[in-house]
């Protein structure tokens, strides 16, 4: 058994509960991670975990090592009553290959990610028997470094649940319709790129009209060769002011920014309406960057108070179009179809199971990262109501 930080030893088949919510977490958060759990635990079993009590016993005593999680939930998933629903990471974490040839940088990685490319996929990923690029629990982290980031999102996910929880009027024009809005954005360095990925983003659009999601699209794109095209039309400005479910994006990008750019998330003013952002760029899912660094664009969606987005789905390294528009493509099957209600995490986990095992499928499959919740759901109500407004 290892000695935890409470001078206590660990017992992990004394945590085992039927399909956990877990939450591994670090000391320098422990407070708002327990108001995190205190929150979940009206609706999930969960199981609040200090990721420092795991490295003596799951990782051969090597302090920041990812096996300390990979090997726990593996005893969890072959040991406790059911396994694990949902694995929920509180904590910032640095990419292996800056965190292990820097002390600063390993200091300021709370809990660790793994691989390179660097995925949280990877943590669960190949365990109960699932494709070694399927991760066997769905897995989603907030990259917080501090409290104050972590208070910022727990107050935003009572927002958001709140809404989707308030009863429906069908006789208003009331909170439910920014619940089936879907703002795509095509990027692109040409026009030829320009209309390669609006068909992209015209396909999602079938999938999420017709179908248990109901949703109405509201297609924006590029129109210039800037490099960064800022879109200030009113409509945009609008259509993010009233809520939507779904915002997402097909285009080029560096880790803060889109090749278009719909403002920064803190003048969104759509405090308690926060979308879903699916970005098929290069390097905007990367959240594990080194403190010192500038922020993803990820993390300023999600730990902008009041405003911006409650979850960003992306990759964190250099990506073929190809494989994130088939990642995407099956991604919205899933989310409006086939796994219609239940959290973006199982989403995303059905979505890799639909990859081959080519390289180029299997490693997206490995590198879509979630930044946020894995139990949020998109629209998760029982019936659906095509919108005639907007």
């Amino acid at each position: 058994m290892a000695v935890g930080n409470q001078g206590a030893f660990l017992n992990p088949f004394d945590l085992g509960t039927d399909s956990a919510y877990v939450i591994i977490s670090h000391s320098k958060l422990r407070t708002q991670s327990q108001q995190y759990a205190n929150y979940r635990s009206s609706t999930q079993n969960v199981v609040l975990i200090d990721i420092e009590d795991l490295y003596d016993q799951f990782a051969f005593g090597v302090r920041k090592h990812p096996l300390s999680i990979k090997n726990f939930m593996d005893f969890a998933i072959s040991n406790w009553l059911s396994p694990p629903k949902y694995l929920f990471i509180i904590g910032k974490s640095i990419e292996e290959q800056s965190m292990r040839k820097n002390a600063t940088y390993a200091a300021n990685s709370l809990v660790p990610c793994m691989g390179n490319p660097v995925s949280d996929a990877l943590l669960t990923s190949g365990l109960n028997g699932e494709k070694f690029y399927v991760p066997a629990v769905p897995t989603g982290r907030l990259a917080a470094d501090n409290t104050a980031k972590v208070t910022t999102y727990l107050n935003k996910v009572r927002e958001f649940e709140n809404a989707q929880n308030t009863q429906f009027n069908p006789y208003t024009i009331d909170n439910r319709q920014w619940q089936k809005r879907i703002l795509p954005f095509a990027g692109g360095d040409n026009a030829t790129e320009n209309t390669r990925f609006k068909n992209y983003l015209f396909g999602y659009q079938s999938s999420a009209e017709d179908s248990l999601f109901g949703g109405k699209v509201f297609l924006f794109s590029k129109t210039s060769g800037s490099v960064i095209e800022q879109l200030n039309t009113d409509s945009v400005r609008l259509l993010i002011k009233q809520g939507a479910a779904l915002m997402t994006f097909f285009g080029h990008a560096s880790g803060n920014t889109f090749d278009l750019s719909v403002d920064d998330p803190s003048l969104w003013d759509n405090r308690g309406r926060y979308p879903l952002v699916i970005a098929n760029s290069c390097y905007s899912g990367n959240i594990h960057l080194p403190i010192s660094s500038i922020s993803s664009i990820s993390e300023e969606y999600l730990f902008t108070p009041n405003q911006g987005a409650i979850a960003f789905i992306a990759s964190p390294d250099i990506s073929y179009e190809t494989t994130l528009n088939f990642y995407t493509r099956v991604l919205y099957n899933q989310l409006s179809l086939l796994n219609y209600g239940k959290g973006i995490g199982n989403h995303m986990q059905a979505s890799s199971d639909g990859m081959s095992q080519d390289d180029q499928y299997s490693g997206i499959a490995l590198e879509m990262t979630l930044h946020g919740d894995p139990a949020l759901k998109v629209y998760p109500h029982e019936k659906s109501y095509l919108l005639s407004t907007t």
